[in-house]
């Protein structure tokens, strides 16, 4: 509408607010004079609001007007982007370094769905990528098993086919779990088990009831062609009661763990041609012995318990060449371990869920290290066990890595001191003379480490080395939470500057509490300070 188009404004007869205030009647204010004027003024009133209304549509129309062509600048210039002349190879290229398993939920945010919803072009290369279909994720409380997400899986099932299938299934006893969870994994099951022949990995974390389900399915007569990755965890009362020994673990597995004791699940194969790594409790020395023969390939091995209790067999001396890590809990070093050699070991990690009564836990350890004449390049301690107790492991010259994680319940002020004082180079004093990588981590109580003066001093004599023993290149200091009270008292203290030394000096030095970075923040403050 143009200017031209709009009323003019009405000009008034006489002034009416002038004559209201004098009080004289103008010539014209007879009262016929004055009904004309209100019907004018009305008519007047009526035509102004019709301008408005006319103005108002043409303003909306221009308003989007204005932003379907701001889309169509922008989808213009979407046809130069340079993403639209990658090669169809490229972008499937770029499709497949998603991480698929952390957005695989059964859930239409995930990236392949998402992936389709890009364009046309993008819908038809993620439905033609199987990798981008072939991960199976539900998770309780956030995903449901409704319809919805049956669908979901039906989709998955045929746009991945025929690559193998990675499955993760997680209803922990802990989690505020909706009623029907059973009933969800139930169908869950008997959809994905008309596809087993694909499984490659199979991860179930969830209660007792989910559990039961999960197994009574796996011993329904299921047959795994591909299952290289097994991992169950949860809680029950009694292992016997969930079915296991209904269940037979298929020798194409290259990776088993559980909570379960190896023994309770049902016929196991003569021998485990391409099992490389195992994490499981045992239920007697027969059972692991069993066990150990068998899986002759075995590189990586994590024991949590073994029952201490006396074998059937007498048990022969036994070399296992193969294997290249041992985690260990301080309750299964038994004497099952006694009759054990492994001249490959590479790396060797201590730890402990609960007290150990188990008082030659250290002279075992050494034993073996000693007996199996290896070369050990870690040692790993998160347990009760202290540095003074396992002194020939320490002087081993291949060990180039130690990881020490110190507890309140074992490391007051004096046992954290002679831990210091184990790792001190001295003229007379030269243990882990190989040593590159130290890294040391507490709890929320321990203090101490981080105050006393005798840090900076060790930290010190393993730059300062004599010829024979190797200079320490990376330092790692690592604490759970903030203890009361400011952080300058560590960020700015005296090791905070001997460390900044050391880091001058060409030393990795990383000092974290609760993921912070305390050596930058200190640095940042000592700057604006200074």
């Amino acid at each position: 509408m143009s200017p031209s188009e709009l009323v003019e404004p009405l000009q008034p007869a006489w002034n009416v607010l002038e004559s209201l205030r004098s009080g004289h009647k103008p010539p014209m204010a007879t009262r016929s004079g004055i009904a004309d004027r209100i019907v004018e003024l009305e008519t007047r009133q009526k035509e102004y609001e019709a301008d408005i209304t006319r103005l108002t549509q043409t303003i909306l129309q221009r308003r989007a007007a204005i932003a379907s062509t701001v889309a169509e600048i922008e989808q213009t210039k979407s046809l130069a982007a340079p993403i639209r002349a990658l090669p169809r190879e490229i972008l499937l290229r770029i499709f497949s370094l998603i991480d698929v398993p952390r957005s695989a939920a059964m859930s239409p945010q995930n990236a392949p769905c998402s992936l389709g919803h890009v364009c046309r072009l993008w819908r038809t290369l993620s439905r033609s990528t199987p990798s981008l279909w072939s991960s199976i994720v539900l998770q309780c409380p956030e995903t449901r098993f409704d319809g919805y997400s049956e669908d979901v899986l039906e989709q998955h099932l045929f746009l991945s086919n025929p690559r193998p299938l990675d499955i993760y299934v997680e209803y922990p006893a802990s989690a505020e779990s909706h009623e029907d969870q059973d009933q969800d994994v139930a169908i869950l099951m008997a959809t994905l088990s008309g596809h087993s022949a694909r499984w490659r990995s199979l991860k179930i974390v969830g209660s007792e009831v989910v559990l039961k389900v999960f197994f009574r399915h796996l011993a329904s007569g299921i047959h795994f062609k591909t299952l290289e990755s097994l991992k169950v965890r949860g809680l029950f009362t009694s292992a016997s009661d969930l079915g296991l020994h209904n269940v037979s673990l298929p020798t194409t597995l290259t990776s088993l763990d559980t909570n379960f004791a190896f023994d309770t699940f049902g016929k196991l194969p003569p021998h485990w041609p391409a099992l490389i790594s195992v994490s499981c409790p045992f239920s007697g020395p027969d059972s692991f012995f069993q066990f150990i023969v068998t899986a002759r390939n075995l590189v990586s091995l994590c024991i949590s318990s073994i029952s201490n209790k006396e074998r059937e067999v007498p048990m022969t001396p036994f070399v296992h060449d193969k294997l290249r890590r041992l985690t260990l809990d301080t309750r299964s070093i038994t004497p099952v371990l006694d009759n054990i050699s492994l001249p490959n070991l590479q790396e060797l990690h201590l730890q402990s869920r609960g007290s150990s009564s188990q008082k030659q836990c250290p002279e075992r350890i050494c034993l073996l290290i000693q007996r199996s004449r290896c070369a050990l390049k870690v040692l790993s301690l998160n347990c009760s066990l202290k540095l003074s107790d396992l002194i020939p492991i320490l002087q081993l010259r291949s060990l180039v890595s130690l990881r020490v994680h110190l507890d309140d319940e074992f490391y007051v002020e004096a046992a954290t001191s002679a831990f210091l004082d184990t790792l001190t180079v001295t003229s007379k004093k030269q243990l882990l003379p190989g040593l590159e990588e130290l890294e040391i981590s507490t709890n929320t109580v321990v203090d101490f480490l981080f105050t006393t003066d005798r840090l900076p001093a060790m930290i010190l004599s393993r730059w300062n080395v004599p010829d024979n023993v190797t200079r320490l290149s990376s330092l790692t200091l690592s604490k759970e939470e903030y203890p009361d009270g400011p952080h300058l008292i560590y960020n700015t203290s005296a090791l905070a500057f001997s460390l900044w030394d050391m880091e001058d000096k060409g030393l990795k030095v990383s000092w974290t509490m609760a993921g912070d970075d305390l050596l930058a923040e200190g640095r940042e403050y000592a700057r604006s300070m200074f």
